[in-house]
């Protein structure tokens, strides 16, 4: 056996072990008959696949994907990603400020 079918063996039996880990973990949460409960193991092997089943790299992702969950940023936020609010200050005037488009609870004022 070559030293790169090595490292490929021990990476599929990576997978099946992490892919038999979260069925029994599932099957004992009882979440194993949810419609979801394929998705979820189709999602951790196609993570394994995309990471090569190393942690960090799993982590990392999944980070992202928390943060997509909660509805934040992935990237950096640029002035291109705000748009002006005008506000109506009640009397008689209006107030311009700029609302960011990718997270709502971020503004900027009129120099930057």
């Amino acid at each position: 056996m070559t030293i790169g079918n090595y490292f490929m063996a021990q990476k599929k039996k990576r997978i099946d072990y992490i892919l038999h880990y979260a069925q029994r973990e599932l099957t004992l949460a009882k979440l194993d008959n949810l419609p979801i409960t394929s998705s979820t193991l189709t999602f951790i092997k196609d993570l394994c696949d995309l990471t090569k089943s190393e942690p960090n790299a799993m982590n990392q992702f999944i980070h992202v994907l928390q943060r997509l969950i909660e509805m934040k940023p992935i990237t950096p936020i640029t002035t291109d990603d705000f748009e002006p609010q005008y506000i109506d200050t009640g009397n008689g005037t209006t107030v311009t400020r700029y609302v960011c488009t990718r997270w709502s609870s971020i503004y900027k004022s009129d120099n930057g």
